[in-house]
């Protein structure tokens, strides 16, 4: 695990798929899911406002974006009401191992911040024994 930027590990090629948790309480959203938002012009904002996404606990959804003749993908998962406390609902961490390993991404991106550190190292041990090697950059 290393730390970087998420918009220099999403821009610059070091990983092609980032983890975003989503509270279904605050909007904006906060955190990575802000940053990425801003830069891609409103298109998570666009998409909770669609109910395409809630940020409801065990809410996973998936979220391609073309960049610069690139595919981004962003996992947003739903962290409930409870966003602060900076871990995921049990319900929603079920369903980010489903995708995770369906998804198949060999580079993944995840906010220590906004994720914590428990959820962080779970999603870490999932990556670890998918059947491809996949690699986790950490944004402090």
């Amino acid at each position: 695990m290393i730390e970087i930027p998420p918009t220099r590990a999403l821009f610059e090629g070091v990983a092609d798929a980032w983890i975003l948790g989503l509270s279904s309480s605050e909007r904006p959203s906060r955190g990575v899911a802000g940053i990425l938002d801003w830069h891609f012009k409103g298109l998570i904002s666009r998409s909770l406002e669609a109910g395409i996404v809630s940020g409801a606990p065990g809410e996973c959804g998936y979220l391609p974006i073309t960049h610069q003749g690139r595919t981004l993908h962003l996992l947003l998962v739903g962290l409930g009401s409870t966003a602060r406390t900076r871990t995921l609902p049990a319900s929603t961490l079920e369903a980010l191992e489903k995708n995770l390993e369906t998804l198949g991404r060999s580079a993944w991106g995840v906010s220590l911040q906004d994720l914590g550190e428990e959820t962080v190292r779970r999603i870490g041990k999932s990556l670890g024994s998918s059947q491809t090697e996949a690699r986790l950059w950490i944004s402090p």
